[in-house]
């Protein structure tokens, strides 16, 4: 009986967890969704963990394992670019400057156990080209040349970038270099003071994906640069060097994907391979993680990861859209008249239709969900006429038939609930009988 009281206790708490469980979390086999979508993989590939946010508001399309901390190996240099585009904004920089190249820069530029090309000493790089050398084919030397511009002390930058990734809200981040390969690959050319040489950065998806969504909607322009499967560098000059993308996701690359226009791809043998991506078309704003895919020694892994991302992208595309949910113009609430000058919109579920809410002067979306940060929300839009009373209410007044729909449209998980309470409270009513009559046979 004990079990049964159990039971339908533990069935009632999971359908109240299900009616507030947004969509966006639902968990979907990776390996059998890959294979669905076509790709031949191999169930030991698959990623350790993924995410896919809008990356206007920070909601989660899509989860899998996004808080556990991985090396992100050269995904690093996407915070290296994202210090130096926010030196250009407060002009300390400009794209145009130049950096004259080291004897140590070009030393590193031929170290072979780490991505690089080819940098020449006593030339002088404008700094948009080695943010190009930097993003496509991930050139540690054009890295630690950006890091050292903004500070010569290694250390020092390397603080820089924690200090950036608490202030984004990275939680879970440390860096322990600039460019992702750990410092003892450098022979000597780069020794961050203070830090362990052999220590990889660590970071989770969740943080990789709050990092790519400031990025794009803060410098966008950085998309230009990683939009293509083919880059040169240093073009018209004696150093042009061409480029293939290693974003196999990109359209013209081998596993091409229209409205794929970055990020970074990184890999490693402390975190596998691993790739942000970033997504415009049709009004969608994506950013996707993908972390720890197959295995460092099998280097085929590199197009591997992009097989199971684009799964998952493909999915989320097939289930979500770009919807406006109320149009700019003179709408009627609760017997009354508002106006709006912007439409409300968000990215959600098909067949889904969000209700809408008035408060503060504000009309926002009513939709549960989960974020990236918890400052984070759905959209919402001003108020700039109103009719037929003073004020605005200053709370929500369409919660009410927000949430008369969504019984209507959870009336199975409610009946369960309902169902399993009753049964649950006539177990635990014969028990108590049960016990009584117990009582009096000992009596």
């Amino acid at each position: 009986m004990r079990k049964l009281t159990k039971f339908f206790g533990t069935i009632s708490v999971l359908c109240l967890i299900g009616l507030v469980k947004p969509i966006a979390a639902e968990t979907v086999d990776i390996v059998e969704l890959t294979k669905n979508a076509g790709y031949e993989v191999n169930p030991d590939d698959k990623p350790k963990s993924s995410i896919v946010v809008d990356a206007y508001t920070g909601r989660i399309l899509w989860q899998d394992n996004i808080d556990e901390e991985r090396d992100p190996a050269s995904i690093s240099k996407v915070l290296t670019v994202y210090l130096v585009m926010e030196a250009i904004q407060k002009g300390e920089l400009s794209l145009s400057q130049k950096i004259t190249a080291t004897k140590e820069d070009e030393a590193i530029s031929n170290i072979y156990a780490i991505s690089n090309n080819k940098i020449i000493e006593g030339v002088e790089y404008p700094i948009e080209e080695l943010i190009k050398m930097t993003l496509v084919p991930s050139s540690n030397a054009a890295t630690i040349m950006l890091a050292n511009t903004l500070d010569k002390d290694s250390a020092a930058f390397i603080g820089k970038m924690n200090a950036k990734a608490k202030e984004l809200g990275m939680n879970h981040t440390t860096f322990n270099n600039a460019s992702g390969a750990v410092a003892e690959l450098f022979q000597g050319y780069y020794q961050p003071e203070g830090y362990d040489a052999s220590k990889p950065n660590q970071t989770t998806a969740r943080d990789l994906a709050i990092l790519a969504m400031d990025l794009m909607n803060h410098y966008p322009q950085v998309l230009q640069y990683t939009n293509s499967a083919v880059v040169k560098t240093m073009e018209g000059t004696p150093y042009e060097e061409k480029f293939d993308t290693y974003n196999y996701s990109l359209p013209g690359a081998k596993y091409g994907i229209e409205g794929v226009n970055g990020l970074k791809t990184g890999s490693s043998g402390y975190g596998a391979f691993n790739y942000i991506a970033t997504y415009e078309k049709d009004q969608m704003k994506l950013v996707e993680v993908v972390l720890g895919v197959g295995d460092w020694y099998n280097q085929a892994g590199e197009m591997i990861r992009h097989t199971f991302g684009n799964a998952i992208l493909n999915y989320v595309l097939e289930h979500f859209s770009f919807q406006t949910i109320l149009p700019a113009g003179e709408h009627n609430f609760d017997g009354h008249k508002i106006t709006t000058n912007q439409p409300l919109q968000m990215i959600v579920e098909n067949g889904k239709k969000p209700e809408w809410e008035v408060a503060n002067k504000r009309v926002s979306i009513d939709l549960p969900g989960v974020f990236l940060k918890e400052n984070q929300k759905n959209p919402s839009v001003e108020v700039v006429a109103e009719s037929g009373f003073a004020d605005l209410p200053k709370e929500p007044e369409k919660r009410q038939q927000t949430l008369q729909v969504y019984i209507i449209q959870n009336a199975f998980a409610f009946a369960v609930i309902i169902g399993g309470s009753i049964l649950f409270l006539l177990v635990l009513f014969g028990e108590s009988r049960a016990k009584k009559r117990r009582s009096h046979k000992r009596k």
